[in-house]
């Protein structure tokens, strides 16, 4: 493989591992459970559903967070560049809490539990 094509590959891998791992964090927010102090009632849209969640529980109520996840390729020249985010309006107040309820930091939990030498090493394996 000449340098230019090996550059180019590599370049790719760190593109799909990147992408790889935002869609890694983005299963906190449905998969994993938390303590909350309190039980809350549901809301859904406009208006509530009715519904008590009590505790053990996820992040989602009507969605909107786990729907704003985006991934997206903002790479420029050789810098591969990769932007995870979620766009919700309270996505920093459930990722930060409030005073009514905990923080659920779900990126900083995922990137924790990554093991990014055993992902690169996967794909390293793969390059032609």
């Amino acid at each position: 493989m000449s340098g230019k094509k090996f550059k180019k590959a590599v370049q790719q891998m760190a593109k799909e591992s990147f992408k790889e791992v935002g869609n890694y964090l983005q299963t906190y927010i449905t998969e994993e459970k938390r303590e909350y102090p309190n039980l809350t009632i549901r809301n859904k849209g406009v208006g509530v559903t009715g519904k008590v969640a009590g505790s053990p529980r996820d992040v989602v109520d009507s969605g909107e967070l786990r729907d704003s996840f985006k991934i997206s390729d903002v790479s420029s020249g050789d810098k591969v560049k990769i932007r995870v985010e979620w766009t919700a309006d309270h996505a920093l107040l459930v990722y930060s809490g409030t005073s009514k309820t905990p923080p659920y930091p779900w990126v900083q939990m995922g990137l924790r539990e990554v093991d990014w030498k055993q992902l690169f090493l996967d794909k390293w394996e793969k390059l032609d």
